[in-house]
């Protein structure tokens, strides 16, 4: 079964006078454990396609299916449900909360998640030791390296025990070292079965990934 599978999406923004078309006809199928980079230039629907494979926006017409499930069919309560339980997001900036600890950063979904409390510093240490990063977790963001920044966001994806992970150019903000090894860890979860999809513009990036895929002007080319 495939994790992700699009057909025929179609995106448009209006305004005064104007219509943008942001997706036209896309149609994808990510199977379970593969990591595929998404490359395309500023504007050509990068961004607003990982927002609809993350329930963060829907499409105006077409089919998204997570994991089988039809998601047009969902009420907000299930999507809500499925973007916690089933999709971990991973951004450029790292989006931590700056007076948190990098163990509070973590927390954050599980305080959104149907997971007893009681799991929670266990599922928090775990992920913590996974990232390499257990001496870390007392520090705040302003304390850590980008590198350690990114393994934080990694492990704050993974605690509620998401599936797939949606990176939205998870290495733009590091050096080029820091990036490849951002790229293990996420060539180490798909060996665990999780499944990737990498935005990005850096081709060194995307030669690290299972599959390239390039938008352009809306359109899966």
């Amino acid at each position: 079964m495939y994790a992700i599978r699009t057909e025929k999406i179609y995106r448009r923004y209006k305004g005064k006078g104007f219509q943008v078309e942001a997706l036209r006809d896309v149609t994808l199928n990510v199977k379970k454990g593969e990591m595929v980079a998404i490359i395309g230039t500023s504007g050509s629907g990068k961004t607003t396609l990982l927002n609809i494979l993350g329930l963060i926006d829907v499409p105006d017409s077409g089919e998204y299916f997570l994991n089988g499930i039809r998601t047009g069919e969902c009420r907000e309560k299930e999507l809500a449900r499925m973007r916690n339980q089933n999709l971990g997001f991973v951004l450029q900036d790292f989006a931590l909360i700056d007076r948190y600890t990098a163990e509070q950063n973590i927390r954050v979904p599980l305080m959104y998640s149907d997971i007893p409390k009681k799991e929670w510093n266990g599922r928090i240490q775990a992920c913590l030791e996974q990232m390499g990063i257990s001496d870390r977790k007392k520090r705040l963001p302003s304390e850590l390296s980008g590198g350690q920044k990114q393994r934080i966001a990694i492990a704050r994806a993974l605690v509620t025990g998401a599936d797939i992970i949606l990176a939205d150019e998870p290495t733009g903000a590091l050096d080029s070292k820091t990036s490849m090894d951002i790229m293990e860890v996420f060539s180490g979860l798909r060996e665990e079965g999780k499944t990737i999809l990498i935005v990005t513009h850096d081709s060194s990036i995307a030669d690290l990934c299972d599959r390239l895929i390039c938008i352009e002007d809306g359109r899966l080319v």
